[in-house]
């Protein structure tokens, strides 16, 4: 394995950069390491919770910029790119727990795979049955990317609903994680443009029928206020994020560690975009 500063190279040729360009003597603390894995910003939305739940440890978080997005890419290629990039992850920083806070990747990826890895491990995944349990309506819409819809841990819940009061609408939209990832740059953006979108899915009527909203990608939540602007009906949102991290608390238990945090973020590709690495930055990853 080769290592410098700001790049460091692995058995599966995937390159982590380090945006901050930090020395790789600052990196390697022999503080308890907690790894965040998304194609892009999604994952703030998980690590605002590492932090509260894990006082001890490092934060790692893992951008794979070079392939966003995944949401609608070939499923076949795409894990296998994951696969290889976990693998390699978890080899160099050797994390004490891993958050696989995309939700493509966490329905793609089987349970065979993550307990290879020989850690607590949890993926991060729509929790439909939940949804219905709070739903008054029984009338719960799940947003997510093409890759999640067409899952096959969505399609194996799809078939428990089987009763008719159940009514359950998915819509699956690349074009809003794009948005997300343009708002947390500081653009703004149309709520108009957002609504035109999800009506080319939905009627009118549909939307404002839905009680419940599952924001089942981790961008999402992040465009909440938008979302809520165009589902005005809806009494809840479900955002599977704060549940992800604790379960992976009470998987490892304890931290025997008194240090401060600190959070580093690699990316997969050194990006040239102007602000691109500012949502990361104004979460004190750089």
């Amino acid at each position: 394995m080769l290592v410098e500063n700001t790049i460091i190279l692995g058995k599966k040729n995937i390159e982590f950069y380090n945006a901050n360009g930090d020395s790789i003597e600052k990196i390697n603390t022999d503080s308890p390491r907690i790894l965040i894995f998304d194609s892009g910003v999604g994952g703030l939305s998980v690590s605002k919770y590492i932090e509260n739940f894990f006082l001890g440890a490092d934060v790692v978080y893992i951008a794979d910029n070079k392939f966003y997005p995944y949401g609608n890419k070939d499923r076949n290629l795409l894990l296998e790119r994951i696969e290889d990039l976990l693998e390699q992850a978890v080899q160099i920083f050797e994390p004490i727990g891993l958050i696989i806070a995309c939700n493509t990747a966490s329905t793609l990826l089987s349970n065979s795979f993550t307990e290879k890895l020989k850690m607590p491990c949890i993926k991060v995944l729509p929790p439909i049955l939940e949804a219905f349990q709070i739903s008054s309506k029984k009338n719960v819409l799940l947003i997510a990317t093409p890759n999640t819809i067409d899952s096959e841990y969505v399609n194996n819940i799809c078939a428990k609903l089987i009763d008719d009061k159940f009514i359950f609408k998915k819509l699956g939209l690349t074009e809003l994680v794009n948005f997300s990832e343009m708002k947390s740059r500081g653009i703004s953006l149309e709520t108009n443009d957002i609504e035109s979108l999800i009506l080319r899915s939905m009627t009118k009527e549909e939307v404002d029928n839905v009680d419940v909203v599952i924001l089942g990608c981790t961008h999402f939540p992040n465009i909440k206020d938008e979302l809520k602007y165009i589902f005005k009906n809806v009494k809840e949102w479900v955002d599977p994020a704060y549940d992800a991290v604790n379960s992976l608390y009470q998987a490892i238990n304890q931290i025997n560690s008194q240090k401060g945090i600190q959070k580093f973020l690699f990316l997969t590709e050194q990006s040239k975009v102007d602000n691109f690495t500012s949502p990361y930055e104004y979460s004190g990853f750089l």
